[in-house]
């Protein structure tokens, strides 16, 4: 139980607050991208080699079991992120009792839930592997392919715990790292099994757990590194604040439980309502949209420390400032795959796997177009930062709600196929994103939401240029190799990017991106973060 008597309480070491060195926020953002390409790349190859391994069918259960492993992470992440939140306001501070407070107490928070969570787990995987639509010679390893990957899920869930010390200390650049070493552990892992006779859903969830374990090896060297004074002690947990913590969480866990309904369930009712064969085949659209996801939550969580900061130390015309510029910044980033994916999306799948993907390609464009909500990503860290998680977290789970339903009958009474569970999950995602959070984010900060919506109109605008661009491109040339899509997405990449640069951001942002280049520090911005006081 903690205190505030230095007598009775032993003091913790100092806590090593990092002084803002110039290029950190270049440092981060190239960080997070690589890990990005690195995704991509994994993914391309990926894709095709275990459906060459597997088969169509069998090859949808392993994305599929990915997502549902991410349903069991709505608790942890929760906590996680509420860890993130408290750490970073006691650095900010520079509290070194409070900080080691907080992730003492965030790491009882984390093993307690974990280990509730253990059973369920196994019960879960049992029940959703019984009930799947899973051919019969592969029930069995479908179930074990869950149980294994439930597995990874817990592993990797309690090392988030020690991960939200590279969150609080802004250094994505280790984060990244410690992901990119143990994806591609699973990757050669499964290329080595599955080569050498042993392809299986099995191993394919048994590599999932082996990165697990690297990742938690991986984020002990960098709690070590970063903050060596910070360790868990028992004289310093505080009940007071575990019950505020889990109070946060229990509210994120609600907002998690929405988003990713949204925007990971459409692959479980593909194959519940439709198979597993449409299953497979619509699973490579999911997985494009979940790198998009990985790559603008790359872009987006770079700012939000400085969000979460300026929030506690400054006011709310600087917290506008700040997410404002990362939405910019943002949008603008996401918009060059977005539209190159939506634009080039049947030559794409036609030279990736074949022409039977290669007919979803309308599906694909609108499942990776729904992807401009990302440019909303930096403006969903506002209500964490004011601690007022609660209204979107209801509203969240309410769109899921709606979802389900009308998915249903969409695919069933009038037998819309795949768009009857991509079309409503389109609008509810951009309804969200673009409507109802700038527009709360703006209520609880006393504020006008124009400056919010205002930095979402080039995300839009941008993305749906290109992706016009790309089709019309498609149609005009013969993009039916490799070479011929990757020169295709090169010239539209550099149309598209100074054009972007100039007329999609505003002066601080293009300032902001310059003097990161030329790693010289803001004038006035003591954190180099987007829309700081040197950019007003």
């Amino acid at each position: 139980m903690s205190g505030d008597n230095p007598v009775t309480e032993p003091r913790p070491p100092a806590l090593p607050v990092p002084a803002p060195r110039p290029g950190r926020h270049l440092t981060n953002t190239v960080a997070n991208l690589a890990y990005f390409v690195i995704q991509v790349l994994a993914g391309m190859w990926l894709t095709p080699f275990l459906i060459e391994h597997l088969g169509v069918a069998l090859f949808g259960f392993v994305p599929l079991a990915n997502s549902t492993a991410q349903y069991l992470g709505i608790i942890t992440g929760a906590l996680s992120s509420t860890l993130g939140r408290y750490l970073t306001v006691a650095i900010s501070a520079g509290d070194a009792r409070r900080a080691q407070s907080a992730f003492t107490t965030g790491i009882i928070a984390e093993s307690v839930t974990v280990g509730v969570l253990l059973p369920v787990v196994l019960v879960g995987a049992w029940l959703l592997g019984r009930y799947l639509d899973t051919p019969p010679e592969s029930a069995a390893d479908v179930t074990w392919l869950l149980f294994a990957t439930g597995l990874a899920f817990l592993l990797s869930a309690w090392s988030s715990c020690l991960s939200s010390l590279t969150f609080a200390f802004a250094r994505f650049d280790l984060r990244s790292g410690v992901e990119a070493a143990s994806l591609l552990l699973r990757v050669a892992l499964i290329y080595m099994l599955f080569v050498g006779g042993h392809a299986s859903l099995l191993v394919a969830g048994l590599a999932s757990v082996c990165a697990a374990v690297l990742r938690i090896l991986l984020y002990g060297v960098t709690w070590r590194t970063l903050a060596p004074g910070i360790r868990p002690s028992r004289e310093l947990v505080d009940w007071a604040q575990f019950r505020s913590m889990m109070s946060t969480g229990g509210w994120m866990m609600l907002n998690q439980v929405g988003a990713i309904a949204l925007t990971q369930l459409d692959l479980v009712l593909a194959n519940l309502l439709l198979g597993a064969k449409a299953a497979g085949l619509y699973a490579p659209m999911v997985q494009f949209s979940a790198l998009l996801l990985g790559y603008g939550s790359a872009i987006a969580t770079v700012a939000m420390p400085k969000i979460i900061g300026d929030q506690s130390t400054r006011g709310p015309d600087d917290v506008v400032r700040t997410t404002a510029s990362a939405m910019r910044l943002t949008g603008v980033a996401v918009a060059l795959p977005i539209g190159l994916l939506c634009g080039l999306s049947y030559p794409l799948l036609n030279v990736w796997l074949d022409a039977d993907f290669a007919e979803l390609a309308p599906i694909m464009a609108v499942v990776t177009f729904a992807r401009v909500s990302l440019c909303a990503k930096p403006l969903m860290t506002v209500p964490l930062a004011v601690n007022r998680v609660g209204v979107p977290a209801l509203f969240l789970v309410v769109l899921a709600v709606i979802y389900v339903p009308v998915a249903i009958a969409c695919t069933q009474a009038w037998n819309m196929g795949l768009w009857g569970i991509v079309i409503p999950k389109t609008i509810l995602l951009l309804a969200n994103a673009c409507v109802f959070m700038p527009l709360f984010a703006a209520k609880i900060l006393g504020v006008r939401p124009r400056p919010f919506f205002a930095a979402l109109a080039p995300t839009v605008v941008s993305a749906a240029l290109l992706s016009a661009a790309g089709w019309a491109l498609h149609l005009w040339l013969d993009l039916g190799s490799w070479p011929a899509l990757i020169l295709a997405g090169s010239g539209l990449s550099v149309v598209f990017c100074p054009a972007a640069f100039a007329l999609a951001l505003r002066r601080r942002e293009r300032d902001l991106v310059l003097r990161a280049f030329r790693k010289r520090p803001a004038e006035h911005d003591e954190d180099g973060g987007p829309g700081g006081e040197g950019h007003a």
